[in-house]
């Protein structure tokens, strides 16, 4: 497979089967071997004929719909060719690769700074899930998204109170009370102590 371009300010590069080749007159075109040899001049993929936008197309009526509910945004990525997932917890990327272009979902965390990886995608980590389509690789996000969500909103009940509110007065009294009781375990123990000692002195 080659790859062509135009000699054009946009700086585009099709596959050579891409519609939008046959625009270019062919004294303007030049070749490349790959994409990566385009990329590495400065050039951006064409988004119509890439692998990945051809799963999209496939199915863009039920992802928009998807995304719009979800609150999900898809992109494609003319820098590395790849589609480019943004929801509400974090991000995401979506890749084509191997001879029968199947596609594969990668993870990044912006909430934790974690190791990187040296995976095909910098900065990104692979996702176990295996989906044959786009809206399949969407609806693992979104169940995402709600896990994350419902484990922030478990913390924030278990987080200490902000000193001054109703929560942290009721801890205080909590604590108070809490206090209480083990003072008066400790005086019962010591009373009970006593009267014992009293008892053994006057058996003797």
């Amino acid at each position: 497979m080659s790859y062509v371009c135009g000699r054009s300010s946009n700086r585009i590069v099709h596959r050579n089967d891409c519609r939008y080749v046959k625009m270019i007159p062919v004294k303007n075109r030049k070749f490349f071997a790959t994409a990566e040899e385009a990329r590495a001049e400065g050039y951006s993929c064409c988004k119509y004929c890439s692998h990945i936008w051809r799963y999209v197309e496939k199915e863009k009526d039920a992802l928009d719909a998807f995304c719009s509910k979800n609150g999900l945004v898809y992109s494609f990525n003319r820098t590395d060719g790849f589609l480019d997932i943004d929801s509400r917890q974090d991000r995401w990327k979506i890749i084509v690769n191997g001879k029968k272009h199947h596609i594969f979902l990668y993870h990044r965390n912006t909430k934790i700074n974690l190791k990187p990886e040296r995976t095909l995608v910098p900065g990104f980590h692979g996702q176990k899930t295996i989906s044959p389509t786009v809206l399949g690789y969407l609806k693992y996000i979104s169940g995402h998204d709600e896990y994350v969500e419902e484990l922030t909103k478990a913390h924030k009940k278990k987080s200490k109170p902000v000193k001054g509110t109703k929560r942290y007065w009721k801890m205080v009294r909590r604590e108070q009370k809490g206090v209480r009781r083990k003072q008066i375990r400790n005086v019962l123990e010591i009373i009970d102590r006593i009267s014992e000692d009293s008892y053994m002195r006057e058996v003797r």
